[in-house]
């Protein structure tokens, strides 16, 4: 179809299509109109073997909101067009579902079902969408999650432009949703009023989630949820890509909600159950989100300055089996990255630029990559978690008091001995930025062991190594060739453990050639080691 004629409407565009396979070798019969009943009508696609077909099949092949009856100018609320065309997909599993290039306007949340394609065609250049949705202004909602903590229960209004179906209806399931290529605009409500509004709120086991951008949410960005209704959790999320998930702006507004630990703010991406959720049945903990892949995933800048979200960039409640690799992080408002109960999960080339951003104060320790519980589940665990490679920068932060700030904080959360390897990691200090800040922050999160190397990271310009001491019996880091552990002399300031070594970087004859701290302590007491004899 020539481009002149895209932005005819739906009726002349069935013609146009039907003339282009008419033009591809077939013999279209004369007076044959845009009505897919005329079944006598034939094509043949112009290449050898093809064969004939009835134009009403190939239609049908060709299913798209325009066969609805969506307006997609932005302004018309498209939401029961939009619904009627889901659900006429979700009863015929397997079905691509066409966006055209337009923006469908919606007043209410969708409920999306499983085993389909939601595709579009480009989500967009900048700010000018192509194939995509809008939340216009009153935008309401229907649903409520009841969040149980350790503060009790509380009903939180569920809004988001598109919502699974089978959460809706409480049920638990293992189908993909596939989506590509759109536009999820929640800016058009961005009052700084109502119920917060997420880019999407999905609860498929397995998604494939490609090429998509979201705009301003009030809410989260995405969300992939494993709390039904009325708070219970669901089965363990299996097998999700996201790919190329770019999020610009989350949280807009400053909405939040009360979680075990007070005021919680939305975030970028947010995999799993709300921080600090439980089940009111009694199970302890969340479900896995597992074998899943982040790739070249973006929490950028949106319309507050300075902030791609207000609370945490990249949130996974249990992370077991996944690979985030080239994300990017701009403005975290709270944690960079948090992968809780990390196993076997690596984190890779990922540039995290500015954590705690909007952070207030005494939120306690603010992380750029933060697993506050690495894990093993038992033989093999060798290698639990890989974190490489990754650029971290710090930049000014709202506020200071009674908060620290560590670039890279890990915690042993079980028995057997968890490991990990730290490797290739660069940390750096933007010119804005004026408050102290440590490379390190390493621990225990109940009754585990930690082993890990730490190998070749550049931090130039930290205030110091280390956050704070840990229990060396039971955390035990090991370090070799980082940037710190080059100096002209053993340390005079800051908290070593036992077994740091420090090497000359300015020998001459007769001196040391490194320092050993054979006591922990602030600064430790060292031992030189080697002599250079000429």
């Amino acid at each position: 179809m020539r481009d002149e004629d895209q932005g005819a409407p739906p009726s002349n565009r069935r013609r146009l299509l039907l003339a282009g396979l008419a033009g591809a070798g077939a013999a279209l019969p004369a007076g044959v109109s845009a009505n897919a009943s005329d079944a006598g009508a034939e094509f043949s696609l112009a290449a050898p073997g093809s064969v004939k077909r009835r134009i009403e099949d190939k239609l049908r092949e060709l299913p798209s909101l325009d066969d609805f009856g969506a307006r997609g100018d932005g302004v018309t609320d498209d939401s029961e067009a939009l619904q009627t065309a889901l659900d006429w997909a979700g009863q015929r599993p397997g079905t691509r579902l066409r966006v055209p290039p337009r923006v469908f306007g919606l007043a209410r949340p969708i409920a999306v079902p499983q085993s389909i394609e939601l595709a579009g065609e480009v989500p967009g250049d900048g700010n000018s969408p192509l194939s995509g949705f809008r939340a216009l202004k009153g935008f309401e909602t229907p649903y409520v999650l009841h969040y149980s903590s350790v503060e009790g229960v509380a009903p939180l209004p569920l809004a988001a432009l598109l919502v699974s179906r089978e959460w809706v209806e409480g049920k638990d399931f293992a189908r993909r949703l596939h989506m590509r290529d759109l536009y999820f605009d929640v800016d058009a409500i961005t009052a700084r009023g109502g119920v917060p509004v997420h880019g999407l709120m999905l609860a498929n086991q397995q998604l494939d989630i490609h090429n998509i951008w979201i705009r301003s949410a009030t809410g989260f960005g995405l969300w992939i949820n494993t709390q039904r209704p009325d708070g219970t959790f669901m089965a363990a999320l299996v097998d999700n890509l996201l790919h190329r998930v770019w999020v610009k702006g989350a949280g807009v507004g400053g909405a939040s909600f009360t979680g075990p630990h007070g005021e919680m703010y939305f975030g970028g991406i947010l995999v799993g159950a709300l921080p600090g959720a439980r089940d009111p049945r009694g199970a302890a903990e969340p479900p896995l989100a597992t074998d899943g892949i982040l790739d070249y995933c973006t929490v950028a800048v949106g319309p507050e300055a300075l902030l791609g979200c207000r609370g945490n960039g990249i949130h996974i409640t249990r992370s077991a089996g996944w690979r985030a690799t080239g994300c990017h992080l701009n403005g975290a408002g709270g944690n960079g990255m948090v992968f809780e109960r990390a196993f076997q999960t690596e984190i890779s080339g990922c540039y995290i630029d500015g954590w705690g951003v909007g952070a207030g104060e005494r939120e306690g320790v603010l992380s750029a990559i933060s697993c506050n519980s690495v894990v093993a589940l038992g033989d093999g665990a060798d290698g639990s978690l890989i974190i490489s490679s990754n650029r971290i920068a710090c930049r000014s932060v709202a506020a200071t008091a009674g908060s620290d700030y560590v670039a890279i904080s890990l915690r042993a959360g079980s028995m057997p001995t968890a490991r990990a390897v730290v490797i290739g990691n660069t940390i750096v200090r933007r010119g804005d930025a004026t408050h102290a800040f440590s490379t390190f922050d390493f621990g225990k999160a109940g009754g585990g062991e930690f082993e890990a190397l730490v190998i070749g990271n550049s931090a130039p310009g930290t205030a110091t190594p280390f956050l704070r001491p840990w229990d060396e019996t039971a955390v035990r880091p090991r370090f070799t060739g980082n940037s710190f552990q080059f100096a002209n002399a053993p340390p005079s300031q800051g908290w070593h453990p036992v077994g740091l070594r420090i090497d000359n970087d300015a020998p001459t004859p007769g001196a040391a050639a490194a320092w050993f701290c054979v006591m922990r302590g602030s600064p430790g007491n060292w031992r030189s080691c080697g002599r250079i004899d000429s």
